[in-house]
């Protein structure tokens, strides 16, 4: 029987994600042999690519825990990530590790698609379709950041929910928890304080997220 669809949740804040990628390339304003028109395409591309990457990031909780009998009737994507909002918890341990670790596992599966694209781009594209390049690389880039970037074990991320599981086969679940929080806690001051070394607006993005994935 096929699921049904969660809905999926989209705020005009988003919108701050095209004008981070127009700034990056501002390098390229007024450049003679770059078009304003190939500029906004790659925008685009890229804003797209990041908000379907997330999707499907949250998707692969969503079919993870579909395994369980948990349904997930809303996504939420936010500049700093998305949410699957499942309706219930992992029925234990071990199916909250999967459910929390099926997420990055989509990251590696656009990985296995995008690297032979990446490696053979010359062939494929042209050494002049310098655009398409860009994307791929883009997208190779975003995903093995965000693979590693949600193995983070810092509560409320994928690898903080792991650690929360895995503490929880060997104290009670609740002070498993008070732990991963605090941890969380922690890894999201080391995410801010990486942001102020960042240069210009990536280091803001940055403390962004950290400000975002603080537990509360």
């Amino acid at each position: 029987r096929r699921k049904p669809d969660p809905e999926v949740r989209w705020f005009w804040r988003n919108l701050l994600i095209p004008l981070i990628i127009l700034f990056s390339f501002r390098d390229l304003f007024g450049h003679p042999l770059v078009p304003w028109t190939s500029i906004l395409a790659l925008v685009a591309a890229f804003s797209l690519g990041l908000w379907f990457i997330t999707y499907t990031h949250e998707m692969g909780h969503i079919a993870a825990g579909w395994r369980y009998g948990i349904h997930t009737p809303l996504i939420t994507l936010s500049p700093v990530g998305g949410l699957a909002h499942l309706s219930a918890p992992a029925p234990d341990e071990n199916a909250d590790i999967v459910v929390s670790l099926a997420g990055p596992a989509t990251h590696l599966v656009w990985l296995a698609v995008v690297t032979p694209v990446w490696w053979f781009q010359d062939a494929i594209f042209g050494v002049e379709a310098w655009e398409a390049r860009a994307v791929v690389e883009f997208l190779f880039q975003m995903n093995a950041a965000l693979a590693l970037f949600n193995l983070l074990p810092f509560y409320p991320m994928d690898g903080g929910r792991v650690l929360s599981a895995l503490l929880s086969k060997k104290m009670h679940p609740n002070r498993a928890l008070v732990v991963a929080a605090k941890t969380g806690m922690v890894g999201a001051v080391l995410i801010g304080v990486a942001g102020v070394f960042l240069r210009e607006l990536w280091g803001g993005v940055m403390i962004a997220i950290g400000r975002g994935r603080s537990p509360r």
